[in-house]
């Protein structure tokens, strides 16, 4: 396993639990989605620093590397966590605090 490989699954596990205990219930939709870009935006740049391969050239790049991962994330939430009884309740109890 590459060091590119090993950490690309430790962002997919742990990501969104590292989001969830940042995020909080009470603060309004905008500035979670906010705190989700930076978050992604500094985990792609990472991840290409790590991949040898931080070559940004323009703006466009930094769009579509932010809006890859957030989408990852998405599916990644919604296509485990959403369809597996109980575990939503479980990670929101334990992880999410307000």
């Amino acid at each position: 396993m590459t060091s590119v490989q090993l950490w690309a699954m430790v962002v997919g596990l742990f990501l969104p639990f590292v989001l969830g205990l940042l995020l909080k219930h009470s603060w309004v939709n905008w500035v979670k989605f906010l705190i989700v870009v930076l978050a992604s935006a500094v985990v792609g740049a990472i991840s290409l620093a790590i991949a040898g391969e931080l070559k940004i050239a323009g703006p466009g790049d930094w769009a579509l590397l932010i809006g890859a991962i957030v989408a990852a994330s998405q599916v990644t939430f919604f296509w485990f966590i959403e369809r597996v009884p109980g575990l939503k309740a479980w990670l929101y109890s334990h992880f999410v605090r307000d």
